[in-house]
């Protein structure tokens, strides 16, 4: 029997899982040289039945994505998948999978038909505009399909999409997307079990949960009854981060998906809590009986786990999603249950205050309070450096990888550039100090500015503006990507300084560029048609996306530290980075890997094909205008 493992995360899934995952994903990659779509789903089946957690797989692309009722006439085939699956698969897998492109997740097979056993997980291959075809694999052991397995099937997916692209085999001109479904990618994370509720009054249409109003008096009548043993009531006030963002961009149809969705989720994980309910447009109450203030945090750390796993795709768009939590007692006595949700929700607007994606209970909250203060003199240091010209610019050192027996492919040389501000005693304060601060107070259009004007103009003065080995990368945040002035203030800043854009590449993060992939394919387009480089930065740090990989017209990726870092002692980081980098060449893109800090990592990057290096082996950061330094004064 093999060994299994039930966390949810792929690093936490156990070496040979893992192992078996990345093979699979290498495997695949491969199938670039096949020259039909019956081999490359040969391929894919091939990579999928290799995996010791799969005892069999079907894989389906092409025919007619609109078909309901069967699975496609299009190429098909399967490894050792039971003969008493193929009536689920054909009636209930492939309509949900591939007529609607939803994700089909059931983790005990047996509860649905006593004729099977096992788990089941099936996953859409999509192009970004309608579903093409799907990937199916079985377990003959229940609950054994997580939410990693998920994962890995979605990177083959868009693995496989990439290899069709270059076959030919996707109309990429548009013409009949309409035809198949609309893509939506929704994970079922198990039974559907519902909290029951009285009647239909007061309960919220969208969500189907207890409203606001049927919340609170639920909530008082539950104070007013005893609690059994030893146990205290608790109450969470949940909220999705930046769910207003998540309207703006993907319009209110795609924003009540999301509240339907996470609703859904919490009728499953939370039909034993006591009450639940929809207190606003993206928030939640939940109350909850425990022993301690402790566990009622560890559910809340709980659920805060499930939400980050989702992968949400709404007509395309992937999205993805994180909750905070605020956690508080609840008290005796006749109003005590709105002053404990007031309390939960102070400190859940203090978990969103820290970044989201965590949870805080009240007594926390007081301390984030007091924090509140040293972060507001922090604000007003750098409105008053952004005034007073107390920034300044440092730059770190890019180098091409190779040597004299094998030189490099990419001979330019780069610096990347770091922001530092002056404190009051004129010591220098990082970039990642107060990034945050000037991020969640609307300063980071303005600081990118600064950097963009005061960097042009030291560079253009510099026998580096006409040195065609040499190029400068710049850092953009993400509200500098939707900053719809930004692109003609770039533009006027080429002219005014006379610098030629193919001095400059600028930094994308991951998360910036895919929470609107059109946006930013629109933005980095323009400036590469005046001549400018992108690179996209801390990839892998994230839910990295390889199909919006390929949708983004990017120079170079930057491989994230953290998982560089490791590449010399842990085979595990070796192969993501591996894996990565074989990615990135696929599609002709130039790697970098950050934090290269000694020898033993350099020569790993460099064997495994990397292009760049950078970090504290190659250069420490220094004064940008001691690099621009002419070395004859």
């Amino acid at each position: 029997m093999n060994s299994r493992n039930d966390d949810g995360g792929l690093a936490a899934a156990g070496g040979l899982a893992l192992a078996d995952s990345l093979n699979a994903l290498r495997q695949l990659i491969n199938a670039r040289r096949c020259v039909s779509v019956a081999g490359l789903v040969s391929a894919a089946v091939d990579a999928l039945k290799q995996h010791q957690d799969f005892d069999g797989c079907l894989v389906v692309i092409g025919g007619d994505p609109g078909r309901q009722q069967a699975p496609p006439s299009g190429q098909r085939s399967a490894a050792r998948m039971p003969g008493f699956l193929d009536p689920i698969i054909a009636s209930e897998v492939m309509p949900m999978v591939i007529g609607e492109g939803f994700v089909f997740v059931e983790p005990r097979l047996g509860d649905r038909t006593p004729h099977a056993y096992g788990s089941l997980l099936g996953v859409p291959v999509s192009d970004g505009r309608r579903v093409i075809g799907g990937l199916i694999v079985w377990s003959q052991e229940a609950d054994v399909l997580m939410p990693w397995h998920q994962s890995l099937l979605e990177m083959l997916a868009e693995v496989l999409v990439m290899v069709l692209g270059r076959l030919g085999a996707i109309d990429e001109t548009g013409q009949g997307a309409a035809d198949g479904p609309s893509p939506m990618l929704v994970p079922i994370l198990g039974a559907h079990d519902r909290i029951l509720v009285d009647g239909v009054a007061g309960i919220d249409r969208l969500g189907d949960l207890n409203d606001r109003r049927s919340f609170e008096l639920r909530l008082e009548g539950l104070i007013a009854s005893p609690v059994s043993g030893p146990r205290r009531r608790y109450v969470l006030f949940v909220d999705i981060d930046r769910f207003r963002l998540i309207r703006e961009y993907g319009g209110n149809m795609t924003a009540e998906r999301m509240i339907r969705v996470f609703s859904d989720l919490l009728r499953r994980e939370m039909a034993a809590e006591k009450l639940v309910g929809r207190l606003g447009a993206d928030q939640f109450g939940i109350v909850v009986e425990r022993r301690a203030l402790e566990q009622a945090s560890q559910l809340a750390e709980t659920l805060v786990g499930v939400v980050d796993s989702l992968r949400l795709s709404f007509s395309g768009q992937r999205y993805d999603v994180s909750i905070s939590v605020g956690v508080a007692e609840l008290g005796n006595g006749p109003g005590a249950g709105l002053v404990g949700l007031r309390r939960a929700m102070q400190a859940c607007h203090a978990a969103q205050m820290q970044g989201g994606g965590s949870v805080l209970t009240y007594h926390d909250n007081l301390a984030a309070r007091r924090g509140s203060r040293s972060e507001g003199r922090l604000l007003n240091r750098l409105t008053r450096a952004m005034k007073d010209d107390d920034l300044e610019l440092y730059a770190q050192l890019i180098a091409p990888l190779g040597d004299a027996a094998n030189p490099p492919d990419s001979p330019p040389h780069m610096h990347e550039l770091l922001l530092r501000m002056r404190d009051d005693k004129g010591g220098l304060i990082s970039a990642g100090t107060f990034l945050t601060v000037a991020e969640r107070y609307g300063l980071s259009v303005k600081l990118d500015r600064w950097v963009i004007k005061s960097a042009f103009r030291q560079i253009a003065a510099t026998r580096f503006a006409s040195d065609p080995d040499h190029r400068f990368t710049l850092n953009l945040s993400g509200h500098s990507i939707d900053d719809r002035g930004l692109l003609a203030f770039i533009v006027e800043q080429f002219e005014q300084s006379g610098l030629p854009p193919e001095r400059i590449c600028f930094e994308i993060t991951e998360t910036a560029a895919i929470s609107d992939i059109g946006a930013a394919s629109e933005f980095v387009e323009a400036l590469k048609n005046l001549g400018c480089e992108f690179a996209l930065d801390d990839f892998g740090s994230g839910h990295s996306s390889f199909l919006y990989l390929r949708d983004l017209p990017i120079d170079y990726l930057k491989i994230d530290g953290e998982l560089v870092r490791e590449i010399a002692d842990d085979p595990v980081s070796l192969a993501f980075v591996r894996t990565i980098e074989g990615v990135a060449r696929l599609m002709g893109r130039r790697t970098i890997a950050e934090y290269v800090e000694n020898e033993a990592i350099r020569d790993a990057i460099a064997e495994i094909g990397c292009n760049y290096a950078q970090g504290y082996l190659v250069g420490c950061p220094v004064p940008l205008a001691d690099v621009l330094k002419d070395p004859r004064e």
